[in-house]
């Protein structure tokens, strides 16, 4: 029992009191006062009784690792199918899939169709806690419901016990089916023994420990890359087997091993028939100069200032750890985020935390926040913010959101979430970029548009985040012609000068364009522009026909088919129509105190042709700043875990570098930047080497006397 006025219940004090004063004269009727009064007090404290609900939730966790048996996936589609078959008409039933993440694959539904495993969880682990923490999300609270657990019981992680017990705490059950495939015969790579790091050209033993079950052959091949080192028969004995290999290494950097085995008979397990390592290969390194074009002469400036570099396009680099490691630092010049995506910078936030390296950005119509960095995966680990700030915007905006509701933003997107609600999302970025002053529009369109917001100035945000956070998918597809004529009625009645659409749609099933050339040829004509959206690929069956719309809408088009990166590319498009972001005009310059920290001397810059409006973080080393009414960072850095990151926000190549392209200390300039980002090698006196080892957790940290020295 609950009361929703429990305040009333206070009424019952004086009640009694006056019962007991001023009682009838015979019991019955007493009684019938009492509880007359009763009733009425515990009507007024809103008495309330929660019957046991009906309905009941059943989420299955289906392992998704490596470990699992090859038919397992059959096996966890059939127990989910006899589940369905077995559902009453207020069941529900849902499925997360789990591996190094857990993503939800179904979400709780009656009569429920499962299509099959489509998230990429990641097969090297099996992070169980948190499949588990994310089924017991799934179920309502107060409502009875199951877990079922498809695994073979191995876990990475955290301890999932302590979930469990909340589970238990609420009454919810966990069963659990286990799955798992036999262990005998199996032949396996047990262990290597390899150098964590040696110097270029030295040689080394790659030592790989073979356990066999049996006597039997086996075959090998090692691999230095895509290069074939070694291969062979080898005849195993019970136990464990040693085979020993020889290389010799190559440039500084990180080479990477793999070495495999098979037997002729029946394996198990096959997957612990492959290892990969690494070796370390100790020396100065280059950095990577990143560029959104080739004729970029910013890495031959470096070059000159007696930098090692390597140049490469954005579009042309392998973002994986194992390419990073051949580099000390890595420079973005003017490079959109959309050219990385949001895998490589994910990679590159932790290649800089992790290992040490050095990450440098420089400015640009293409960098920042028009670049799309703002709330992306290195946002976090740079020493400026990129939000618009209201005390500096000088023109006021009218955006139109027209989003597709249609049946495919239905479709789950991780987290418990579906597209939509990533969709959504991405609009209340729009919402909280801009200014009170400014007008916001929201459509929610499938074959027809649904007003959520009118266009009118934004005021209180809070109601309309609350509109636009309730959008569900409603079926049916999104015709583009309903789309922008409902979104240019509402941009006629505008008052703010600049007028922006954003369009967005599934780049596989934008249906219905009818006249939209007719249509965005208005746009035009009143100076509205139109910018895309996609979610997918530009090679979907509708990419084609959202790059024409925003084409001839004078916008940009962004595809993206990760549902997470929404929220980020509307903002991105936010801060480009806004144009506060990127100050375009000559801009004076001076130094601080800081920039000795990073240069090792002083400089006197010229003024910037242009540069990217941002704000210093707290804690960050201020170097370089401008001599404006912003006051804004144009030389910032600081560290990030064991790494480095610093950002220009000037243009170092390109239309708005203004006087700086003249200046004759330009090379020194941005070579001191630059060396600082690759880190310092700070060499030691004749006789003096150290180095460093990492073994078993423990770092030991070794200075080398020559014994041959006089002092």
């Amino acid at each position: 029992m609950v009361f929703s006025q429990p305040i009333y219940l206070l009424l019952a004090v004086p009640l009694a009191a006056s019962l007991a004063m001023w009682g009838f004269r015979t019991r019955w009727l007493t009684g019938l006062r009492a509880a007359t009064l009763l009733l009425t007090v515990l009507a007024l404290a809103g008495l309330t009784v929660r019957l046991p609900a009906r309905a009941s939730t059943v989420v299955v966790i289906a392992d998704r690792s490596w470990s699992m048996p090859h038919e397992a996936e059959g096996s966890q589609r059939d127990a989910v199918a006899v589940l369905a078959n077995s559902q009453g008409p207020d069941d529900r039933l849902a499925v997360v899939a789990f591996g190094r993440s857990a993503a939800v694959e179904m979400g709780p539904q009656a009569e429920a169709k499962f299509a099959g495993f489509v998230h990429d969880v990641g097969r090297d682990a099996s992070n169980l806690a948190d499949a588990l923490e994310m089924g017991l999300s799934l179920i309502p609270q107060g409502a009875p419901g199951r877990l079922l657990v498809l695994s073979d019981g191995q876990w990475t992680g955290r301890e999932p016990s302590a979930v469990a017990a909340r589970a238990a705490s609420r009454g919810i059950a966990i069963d659990y089916r286990h799955l798992h495939r036999p262990w005998t015969g199996d032949v396996a790579i047990a262990r290597l023994d390899v150098p964590n790091a040696v110097a270029p050209g030295e040689s080394f033993l790659i030592t790989a420990w073979i356990h066999a079950p049996a006597r039997q052959e086996m075959t090998f091949e090692l691999r230095r890359g895509d290069k074939r080192l070694s291969n062979g028969a080898r005849l195993l004995e019970p136990g464990l087997n040693r085979l020993t290999f020889r290389d010799q290494a190559g440039a500084p950097g990180v080479q990477a091993y793999s070495l495999a085995v098979a037997v002729n008979d029946h394996d198990a397990v096959p997957e612990n028939n492959v290892a990969k390592f690494l070796v370390g290969v100790h020396g100065p390194r280059p950095l990577l100069v990143v560029a959104s074009t080739p004729s970029s002469g910013f890495a031959s400036l470096l070059a000159r200032g007696g930098l090692k570099v390597q140049p490469v396009i954005a579009g042309q680099c392998r973002w994986t750890l194992e390419e990073l490691s051949k580099y000390s630092g890595v420079i973005l010049e003017n490079v959109p985020a959309e050219s990385l995506g949001a895998t490589a910078m994910e990679t590159l936030a932790a290649w800089v935390k992790e290992t040490g390296a050095g990450l440098m950005f420089t400015g640009g119509r293409s960098a920042y926040g028009p670049g799309g960095y703002f709330k992306s995966p290195l946002e976090p680990i740079m020493p400026v913010s990129m939000e618009l700030r209201q005390e500096h915007r000088k023109l006021s905006i009218a955006i139109v959101v027209a989003l597709d509701r249609s049946g495919s933003m239905a479709v789950p997107a991780g987290g418990g979430r579906v597209k939509m609600d990533l969709a959504n999302l991405g609009t209340v970025q729009v919402l909280d970029l801009i200014s009170p002053a400014d007008e916001l529009g929201v459509l929610a369109v499938d074959t027809e548009p649904h007003v959520v917001h009118d266009l009118s100035p934004v005021g209180n945000k809070g109601p309309i985040r609350d509109k636009i956070l309730r959008i569900n998918s409603m079926g049916g597809g999104i015709f583009i012609d309903v789309a922008l004529h409902a979104s240019y009625k509402m941009l006629q009645r505008a008052k703010a000068g600049t007028r922006h659409l954003i369009l967005f749609a599934d780049a596989a099933d934008a249906e219905q364009p009818g006249n939209y050339k007719e249509l965005l040829q208005k746009f035009r004509d009143e100076n509205i522009t139109v910018s895309v959206i996609g979610l997918g690929k530009e090679t979907d069956p509708d990419g084609p026909l959202l790059q024409d719309i925003a084409a001839r809408g004078g916008g940009r088009c962004y595809f993206s088919d990760r549902a997470e990166d929404l929220p980020r590319l509307f903002a991105q498009d936010t801060f480009v129509v806004a144009r506060n972001s990127f100050i375009d005009e000559p801009t004076p310059i001076k130094t601080l105190p800081g920039l000795l920290a990073l240069a090792g001397r002083d400089f006197t810059p010229p003024e910037l042709g242009g540069y990217n409006l941002c704000y210093l973080r707290p804690n960050a080393n201020l170097a370089t700043v401008t001599v404006d009414e912003y006051q804004a960072p144009v030389v910032a850095a600081w560290q990030v875990g064991v790494g480095r990151v610093l950002c220009y926000t000037g243009e170092v190549d390109g239309k708005y570098t203004g006087a700086m392209a003249r200046w004759q200390d330009v090379g020194d300039f941005y070579a001191s930047l630059a060396r600082w980002t690759a880190g310092r090698s700070q060499d030691l006196p004749a006789g003096m080497l150290l180095t460093q080892q990492v073994e078993k957790g423990l770092a030991l940290v070794q200075l080398h006397l020559d014994p041959e020295r006089t002092a």
